[in-house]
This record gives structure tokens, sequence and C-alpha cells, in this order.
């Protein structure tokens, strides 16, 4: 890509991921991508008068070299004269991907308020999204999972990268002698993640399609739109009830198997605030219980939701977990 910050710049034209004047907290690991992405963000801001906060998470779990990580991102934070927050964990992640994720988000978030912003730019790249998508697909998921990543989420969250390869990432990296460190668990095979990085994704490449992370991209795109449309038709047929929601469960069979699974899955966000770890297994099962003729209580149960089916009835409640 031969200006890889003209291209950042059109796309925000499209994206809106930010305007004249914006705090923007910027998540830096320390790694190419997220080097490369404020790196890029310092430039646009020079121009368009953004400002940018550097936020940095020190995990302490990979001793010298997340002790290297945090150097390198306040040495660039000082360079450039840009506000620098870290986070030092002082108690060890048990190594959960959503643990650490909720650690890094919630620090994000934190520092968000203090600048009063919402604008939190992470540094997925268009390989992140093949990943995302490859994954969602291969644990099984509806539309809203494989639709991926969004470059420009309802809840703030800005992905400057996201239409980026990360081949032009390094090429960035290196022609504009950018100092960045490789993360050594991205090889760690016991993250599906990466097993998609290293092994499959390349497999495809090799195999079937050279092309491939430009495939799975450009597949987010089409389903997200679809997505988008569906939700744009959705008509609102459950009521909130104290803590949870409830709807007729005819109702609910009177609507497309489609409307019934967006419905689901609405529902489910609302009362959870996400819909990690609900797999399209889960919906079919949920499915299957509202259309029973069974003429009994009915449950379902995860560590964080309860759906309920007396007769007509159906109710969801979010449970109080010890976590």
């Amino acid at each position: 890509m031969k200006n890889l910050v003209k291209h950042v710049q059109d796309v925000n034209s499209q994206k809106k991921m930010w305007q004249p004047t914006d705090v923007i907290i910027v998540g830096v690991s320390g790694g190419p991508d997220s080097m490369c992405m404020v790196d890029v963000l310092r430039k646009i801001a020079k121009k368009i008068e953004i400002t940018i906060i550097i936020a940095h998470v020190n995990y302490g779990l990979r001793g010298n070299d997340s002790i290297n990580d945090e150097k390198l991102v306040q040495k660039y934070a000082q360079k450039y004269e840009i506000d620098c927050k870290t986070l030092v964990c002082e108690k060890k992640s048990s190594g959960s991907e959503n643990e650490w994720r909720n650690i890094r988000y919630d620090f994000f978030k934190k520092i968000a308020k203090t600048y009063k912003t919402n604008k939190i730019a992470v540094a997925h790249t268009k390989n992140d999204q093949a990943e995302t998508l490859l994954g969602h697909l291969i644990r099984g998921s509806g539309l809203q999972g494989l639709s991926g990543m969004h470059q420009n989420s309802n809840m703030g969250i800005i992905r400057p990268l996201l239409t980026v390869a990360r081949s032009d990432v390094l090429e960035y990296c290196k022609k504009n002698n950018i100092s960045y460190n490789i993360d050594k668990t991205n090889k760690d095979t016991i993250f599906m993640r990466n097993r998609l990085r290293n092994e499959l994704i390349p497999e495809l490449i090799k195999s079937y399609n050279p092309k491939i992370i430009d495939t799975l991209a450009n597949t987010a795109i089409i389903i997200a739109d679809d997505q988008n449309f569906l939700e744009s038709l959705q008509e609102k047929f459950w009521h909130e009830k104290d803590n949870g929601i409830t709807f007729s469960a005819n109702e609910f069979l009177s609507k497309h198997p489609s409307q019934q699974r967006l419905a689901l899955r609405t529902i489910i966000e609302q009362l959870r605030g996400s819909l990690v770890d609900i797999e399209s297994g889960f919906i079919e099962e949920l499915r299957k219980v509202i259309s029973s003729t069974k003429n009994k209580h009915q449950f379902i149960y995860t560590k964080d939701l309860k759906m309920m089916k007396n007769n007509d009835t159906v109710e969801f409640m979010k449970m109080k977990t010890n976590s």
C-alpha cells in the first residue's frame, strides 16, 4: 500500500470513526499492528487536530518481554510528547483470553471517561477480521458473529486498520523506522486464534485460495450489511419485566426463523451486555424449547442466563455470578 495514512483517512471519510477535535484513546501493546496504528493516527492528528492518548496494559505474564513492551510504548510516547497511561497488573491473570480482554477494555474505558470521550482505537487488521470470521464459522455462529468486527462500533470502539493487511502494516513500520516487539505467545497453539493464524490460514492460502484473507474480510462486510438490513426490519415483541425479559411463545413462533434467531440474540445481548460464548447451537436449543408443545415448566441455564417456559410465557433472566 503506497500511502497507508491516506487510506485510513479515506476510510474515515466513509465510516466516520472520528471528527476534528475528538479525543481518541489508542490501545498500544508494542506489537507491529498497534505501533503502526498509533503512528498513523499521530500523523492524522497533526492535520485535523484530534488528540490521541496512548493506553498500554502490562499484564506481567512474559517477564522481561512485558517490561520491554512497556518501555517501547513509553519511549514512543515521550518522543512525540503524547500522554501515555499504563496499567501494570499486580495480580497475574489466569491466562483466559476473555479475562485479558476484559482487563484491557475496562482500563481503556476508565481512561476514556477521564478524558470525557468514548473513542477507543484498537489495532485489528484485515487479517484479524479473517481469523475472527473463520473462528466463528468453526465454532458455529449466526449472522452477527459472521459479520465479524466493525470499523466503527456503537460502543465507541474504532478499528482504523481493519481494511489494512498485516503485510502493509509491516511494510509501513519498515519504511518509517517504527520499532516494535513480537509477542512470542502468538506462536502458542493452545490458543485457537494462533492455530488459525499459523496453521489453517497458511494452508488455505497455499492449497485453496491465495487471496483468502481478502475473501473472508469481504464476506464479513457483506454479511454485516445483511445483518443490518434484518435489524432494520425487526419489530420488538418482547417486554422488560423486573430484571428479565418476557414474551409470548406463540407470537415468537409466528416470526420467520431468521427473525427468531435475531430476536434471541438481541434479548441475550440486552441482558448480558455481549454475545461472548453464545454460539449458534445454544440459540437453536432455545428455539427448540420455545417451540415445544409439552405442557410443563421448562428451563435452560448458562452460567449467567436462565430461560424459563411455562405454557405460552417465555422469560429470560440474568443470573448473578460469583466471578
